[in-house]
C-alpha cells in the first residue's frame, strides 16, 4: 500500500483555496476603500455618497464577472484558468453580496436614516429602492447556499436551479441603477455605455451557451 499524504492543516488548506482569497481581498478592499474615500473627500454627506456609490459599482463589477462565468466558458472552452475562474465564481459572488450589503446599508441607515426616509422619497427613488432590496435578498440567497455542505445536501442540480434566480437579481440591479444612478439620467455617459455594452456581451454569450447546448442534446437523442 502506498503511503497516504498527510492532512494538510486548517489555515494551510485556506492559503491554496483561492476562494478564500477572494474573500479576504474583498474584505480587505473595503475597508481600504471606505479609509481612502475618507482621506480624499471632504467630510459630510459628499464622503457619504462616493462610499455607497463605489461599493454598489464593484458589487456590480462583481455579478458580472461571476454571471460571466458560465456563457464565456461555454463559448470558449479553451479560454486560459477556466478551472480556476469557474471554482472562484462562488467565492465572487459572495464577495458581490458583501459589496451589495454594505451600499444598502450605508444608502439605507446614512442617507434615508432608515425608514423615517422612505416617505420622503419620489416613487422612482421608492421603485428603485425595491428592486435593490429584491437584488440584495437574492443575492443573500445565493450567498447562503454557497457552502459546499448546502449544495452538497440540496443536490448540484437543485442547487444550480436555485441560482438561476440571479438573473432575475442582475435585471433588478440594473432597473435599480437605470432609475436612480447618476451615470444614466443625462444622456448617454461614458459609464452608462460601458454597462450597455457590458449588458449586450452577456446576453449574446448566454444566446450562444443555449444554443450550443441545444445543440448537444440533440446530437445525444439522435
Amino acid at each position: 500500500m502506498g503511503r497516504q499524504k498527510p492532512k494538510l492543516s486548517w489555515h494551510r488548506r485556506q492559503l491554496k483555496n483561492t476562494r478564500f482569497w477572494i474573500l479576504a481581498v474583498a474584505i480587505t478592499a473595503s475597508i481600504v476603500i471606505a479609509g481612502l474615500v475618507q482621506f480624499f473627500v471632504p467630510s459630510g454627506s459628499l464622503q457619504t455618497i462616493r462610499i455607497e456609490q463605489t461599493y454598489g459599482f464593484i458589487s456590480l463589477f462583481l455579478l458580472y464577472i461571476a454571471l460571466l462565468a458560465s456563457p464565456l466558458t461555454k463559448v470558449f472552452p479553451n479560454i486560459p484558468l477556466k478551472v480556476e475562474y469557474l471554482h472562484a465564481r462562488r467565492a465572487i459572488g459572495v464577495s458581490a453580496f458583501y459589496y451589495a450589503a454594505l451600499h444598502v446599508y450605508i444608502t439605507f441607515f446614512d442617507q434615508l436614516d432608515g425608514f423615517n426616509g422612505i416617505k420622503y422619497l419620489n416613487n422612482t427613488y421608492k421603485w428603485s429602492l425595491l428592486f435593490g432590496i429584491f437584488a440584495l435578498a437574492v443575492l443573500f440567497i445565493m450567498a447562503a447556499t454557497s457552502i459546499n455542505w448546502i449544495v452538497d445536501h440540496m443536490g448540484y442540480k437543485h442547487w444550480k436551479l436555485l441560482h438561476r434566480v440571479v438573473y432575475f437579481a442582475s435585471l433588478a440591479v440594473l432597473l435599480h441603477i437605470i432609475l436612480i444612478g447618476p451615470h444614466y439620467d443625462n444622456g448617454l455617459s461614458f459609464l452608462g455605455m460601458l454597462t450597455y455594452l457590458a449588458g449586450a456581451i452577456l446576453i449574446v454569450l448566454e444566446i450562444l451557451r443555449i444554443r450550443i447546448n441545444f445543440r448537444k442534446q440533440k446530437a445525444e437523442r439522435e
